[in-house]
């Protein structure tokens, strides 16, 4: 199954743009819900606000009803 969704990464351009392995997950809470890291503190999380342009830190956000398919 492929899926297209919004993301929103990093707004100093920090967030990594190489393929990387899963290192650790952890559910979260409301700010970092779901997370995957990919290295370090980065991670592919669900998150409520999700604009069209690169807006965290460092983290690649995902709308909420996604990041527990992601997660999984």
């Amino acid at each position: 199954m492929t899926l297209i969704v919004p993301v929103s990464t990093g707004a100093t351009g920090n967030t990594p743009d190489r393929d990387l392995p899963r290192l650790q997950q952890g559910p979260g809470g409301a700010v970092m819900y779901y997370s995957n890291y990919f290295i370090g503190g980065f991670a592919i999380h669900g998150y409520v606000d999700v604009p069209p342009y690169p807006a965290s830190h460092g983290c690649v956000r995902v709308p909420m009803w996604i990041a527990t398919h992601l997660y999984g």
